[in-house]
């Protein structure tokens, strides 16, 4: 969750990612989600321009297989990045 929305994405969020099938073996919700996420950043998928659609879909999922069930797609998509951290 720390790492949903960093510029230039981590090493650690990519990591999390591939992780889930595991961690998430049993719950088919959690795994789709995955599934049409991964599939939205290819730059050559129809949904490549919705890819944060399908991140905040797996976020979500996540959050209710987690028991996090009064967690609203819009507190999941808020993010702070102060200018200070930003490159330049």
């Amino acid at each position: 969750m720390a790492d949903r929305k960093s510029n230039p994405i981590t090493k650690e969020w990519v990591d999390a990612l591939n992780t889930i099938d595991v961690v998430f073996q049993d719950n088919n919700k959690v795994r789709h989600a995955w599934r049409e996420y991964l599939d939205s950043l290819n730059d050559k998928s129809p949904h490549f321009e919705s890819s944060n659609s399908f991140r905040l879909d797996l976020l979500s999922e996540m959050a209710m297989a987690l028991g996090y069930k009064n967690l609203k797609q819009t507190e999941i998509d808020r993010f702070y990045s102060p200018k200070y951290f930003v490159p330049k």
